[in-house]
């Protein structure tokens, strides 16, 4: 199977070329990579989930990044949140960075399974496939073609 693909918006046309019959799928693409805080929501690659007051999510735009306590700032990784002097401290106590507010997260696109039969289901959109034996593989695109 051969794949290419040509960035188009934030839709990805996608070419395959299976049983010398070439498809063409549209999938919606992310903004950029993502790291997801639950189903539906998520921030942006190289950023931490951190819960708000509500119980929400709220990004920090750090990596690995420790969420604070008042859930509202997040520090560094490999730092302490001094609540009180609103500052990120090293494992000594010394102040190393003033502590960072949240951001925003932004909504996943919403993707319901595939289902193959009563108790098989296949991740998003992808096809479900019968495999040799009677069982069933997923396929990880929306082909409908197996």
């Amino acid at each position: 199977m051969s794949v290419g693909s040509v960035l188009q918006g934030v839709t990805a046309q996608i070419c395959f070329l299976l049983s010398g019959r070439l498809l063409f799928r549209s999938h919606p693409l992310l903004p950029f990579h993502t790291i997801p805080c639950n189903d539906s929501v998520a921030c942006a690659d190289r950023s931490t989930c951190c819960k708000t007051l509500k119980g929400d999510w709220a990004c920090c735009p750090l990596p690995e990044a420790v969420c604070c306590e008042d859930h509202l700032h997040c520090c560094p990784h490999g730092t302490v949140c001094n609540i009180k002097a609103s500052t990120c401290d090293d494992s000594s106590g010394n102040a190393v960075t003033p502590m960072l507010g949240h951001v925003s997260v932004f909504p996943l696109p919403k993707v319901s399974n595939s289902r193959c039969d009563k108790s098989t289901t296949c991740p998003g959109k992808s096809t479900c496939c019968k495999t040799a034996s009677g069982g069933w593989a997923c396929c990880p695109l929306n082909l409908q073609l197996c």
